[in-house]
């Protein structure tokens, strides 16, 4: 789930076993969520629809992963919007499933307007691809508009929506970019931008502009891409109208982000009828619990298995 260490079974230390924290201690230790408060279901895979593109290589390399490890680890994470489901963190996995021809998915479901959900964005590190090719292509765009700019007025527009994206080059050199009206016009624009460097260039996310921090990290940096944070009401609208926004821009922080499930593909792939699958599923979640394999994480940790 993501984050800090608190154990749900028998941990020793100091002067002798702890006992486990109990449901009441746990919940608030976390902010008032246990794991009761998890939604976790098996769904149809049609009924999910994404709201970014994909990368295909990032696809296939974890295709070939999932044919190995016969399972899915981490469930992709959802808001529910009628008898469908938007798809905010887990595209790759997703379009991975898909690509091996899996009928249902196991999702989470979130309350998209909870207070356990925070929506940030990331900035694009772009390096291998010279700045200033980069922004004579942006200004050859159709429907793009360039202008010389400093950081701080940047800032402010970006977070006012009257510009697209803005761009910090090497040397120091700010540019916005403006154009397209209403949210499905910017979105495709942000889109044909973003294709002018994936590809050619290394892409890094990260979550600063801080230049002189990026070029000490990035030795090879060349532009940084700054991008405006979306609304979670401007996520789900772009999402049912069909307006899916570049890989690598929204960034969901979940409280109780539920981890190393590891559910069986056979069992996505079968077609036993889907109410059976989430009575299975459910089974394997209360098994986990009872046999106090859950920990819940209330700090921030480093992943080096990704």
């Amino acid at each position: 789930m993501s984050g800090e260490v608190v154990s749900w079974h028998t941990t020793k230390g100091g002067t002798g076993a702890k006992r486990p924290p109990s449901l009441l201690e746990v919940k608030r230790a976390r902010g008032g969520m246990n794991v009761a408060d998890v939604v976790v279901r098996i769904v149809h895979s049609e009924d999910v629809i994404g709201h970014e593109e994909v990368d295909a290589d990032r696809v296939e390399r974890l295709l070939r992963r999932l044919q190995s490890d016969g399972v899915l680890k981490n469930p992709p994470l959802v808001a529910a919007e009628g008898s469908r489901y938007v798809l905010l963190d887990g595209a790759t996995r997703v379009a991975a499933l898909r690509e091996l021809g899996i009928r249902d998915l196991v999702v989470q479901v979130i309350d998209y307007d909870g207070p356990g959900v925070q929506l940030h964005s990331w900035r694009h590190v772009i390096a291998g691809l010279r700045g200033q090719d980069l922004v004579r292509e942006v200004q050859a765009c159709p429907g793009m508009a360039v202008a010389s700019s400093d950081v701080q007025t940047a800032r402010t527009e970006l977070s006012r929506n009257s510009i697209l994206c803005y761009l910090m080059l090497r040397g120091g050199d700010v540019l916005t970019v403006r154009g397209g009206e209403g949210l499905e016009a910017k979105v495709a624009l942000l889109n044909r931008l973003v294709r002018l460097y994936r590809g050619r260039a290394q892409v890094y996310r990260v979550m600063s502009d801080d230049l002189d921090a990026l070029l000490n990290e990035y030795p090879d940096l060349s532009a940084i891409c700054v991008f405006p944070c979306y609304t979670c009401a401007e996520i789900l609208s772009a999402a049912l109208n069909g307006a899916k926004l570049p890989m690598g821009i929204t960034r969901h922080t979940i409280s109780g982000r539920v981890l190393g499930l590891n559910v069986d593909l056979v069992m996505l792939d079968s077609d036993i009828p889907l109410e059976q699958k989430n009575v299975w599923l459910q089974g394997l979640i209360k098994s986990r619990i009872k046999g106090k394999r859950v920990r819940l994480y209330p700090e921030p940790v480093f992943r080096f298995d990704e």
